[in-house]
C-alpha cells in the first residue's frame, strides 16, 4: 500500500503521456531548413535529368546517322535529301508534307498528318519509328515552357535538321526533280551533317534542313536562352557524316558557322566542317 507521499509523486491522468508541442518559431526553422535543402537539391536533380535526356538525344542522332549510312549503301553512295522545303521527299518525311501555315485544321491534327508523312521518308525503312526524330527534352518543352514557339514551326516532326550542303544549299542540279544529292564520299569524315535546330526561332523549323548559320539549340548543359542570339553556354547533339554523335556547344558551332542567321556573311576560315559544299571553294558560304 502506497503512502500519501508516494501517491502525490505519481503523474496525474491529465498529464501522463502528454508531449511538448513545437513552438511556432521551431516550426518556422524546420520549414526554412527544408526549403534550403530543396533549393540545393533541385539544381542537382535538374542537371541529372538533363544528362539523361542528353544521353537519349545522342542515341537518337547515332541511330539516324546509322540509318543514313545504310541508305547510302543501298543508293550508290548518294546522301538522303536534306529536305530543302517540304514539297520533296527527304530523310525525315515524304513529299508534300502539310504545314501549320497552309492548313486550316487544328495544330494537333497537322502534327498527326505530318507523322504519316514521316513513314514515307527516306530513312524510315531503316528506323521503323518516328520517336528518334525528337529530342526528349524538346518533346517535354513543346507542351510546356516553349509551347508558343513549337506551335509556330512549319514542320513539327523532328528536332534535328540536315546540312543543306548535301545539295549545295539548293544549287545542285536535279535535287528537286530527281532527288540528286552529293555522294557521302565527297565529304570529310569530320563534317557535321546534322544538328538540333534552335527552338527559340521557329523559322529554323521551316523544313528539315538548314544553312549552318541557321542556329543550333542550347537546350543541353546551359542556361535559358531568351533568343537565338545569346550564348548561355549550352549546346546540343550533332551528327558527323562518319556516323558519330557528339555534343556541340553553341560557341563552337558559331565559330564554324559565322554570325547567327547571317547566311555565311563575314566568314573567313571556310570551307570547314559546317560549310562543306563539295562544289564550292568556300564550302557554300556567301
Amino acid at each position: 500500500m502506497k503512502s500519501a507521499n508516494q501517491l502525490s509523486a505519481l503523474p496525474s491522468p491529465a498529464t501522463k503521456g502528454t508531449q511538448r508541442a513545437f513552438t511556432l518559431i521551431e516550426l518556422l526553422v524546420v520549414i526554412a531548413i527544408i526549403a534550403i535543402l530543396a533549393s540545393m537539391l533541385l539544381p542537382a536533380l535538374s542537371k541529372a535529368k538533363d544528362r539523361a535526356q542528353n544521353t537519349l538525344d545522342l542515341n537518337n542522332v547515332k541511330q539516324i546517322m546509322l540509318a543514313m549510312t545504310m541508305y547510302t549503301g543501298d543508293n550508290d553512295e548518294l546522301m538522303p535529301s536534306p529536305g530543302w522545303g517540304l514539297t520533296v521527299k527527304s530523310w525525315a518525311h515524304g513529299p508534300n508534307m502539310a504545314t501549320a501555315a497552309g492548313d486550316t485544321l487544328p495544330t494537333q491534327r497537322n502534327y498527326s498528318n505530318q507523322l504519316e508523312k514521316v513513314k514515307t521518308g527516306q530513312l524510315y525503312p531503316f528506323l521503323n519509328t518516328h520517336q528518334v526524330f525528337i529530342c526528349p527534352r524538346d518533346k517535354v518543352e513543346q507542351a510546356g515552357l516553349k509551347k508558343a514557339q513549337f506551335r509556330q514551326r512549319d514542320q513539327k516532326v523532328t528536332s534535328y535538321v540536315m546540312n543543306g550542303a548535301t545539295i549545295s544549299f539548293g544549287g545542285l542540279a536535279g535535287w528537286d526533280s530527281r532527288l540528286l544529292t552529293h555522294r557521302i564520299t565527297a565529304f570529310r569524315p569530320t563534317v557535321i551533317i546534322q544538328w538540333e535546330a534552335d527552338e527559340m526561332k521557329p523559322f529554323f523549323f521551316n523544313d528539315c534542313s538548314s544553312y549552318p548559320d541557321e542556329g543550333i539549340s542550347q537546350r543541353h548543359g546551359g542556361g535559358f536562352a531568351p533568343n537565338e542570339r545569346i550564348d548561355v553556354k549550352g549546346g546540343a547533339a550533332a551528327g558527323l557524316i562518319s556516323g558519330t554523335a557528339i555534343n556541340l556547344k553553341y560557341k563552337k558551332f558559331y565559330e564554324l558557322a559565322g554570325r547567327v542567321d547571317g547566311r555565311g556573311a563575314g566568314l573567313r576560315d571556310v570551307p570547314n566542317d559546317l560549310w562543306c559544299d563539295p562544289t564550292s571553294n568556300r564550302g557554300g558560304a556567301q
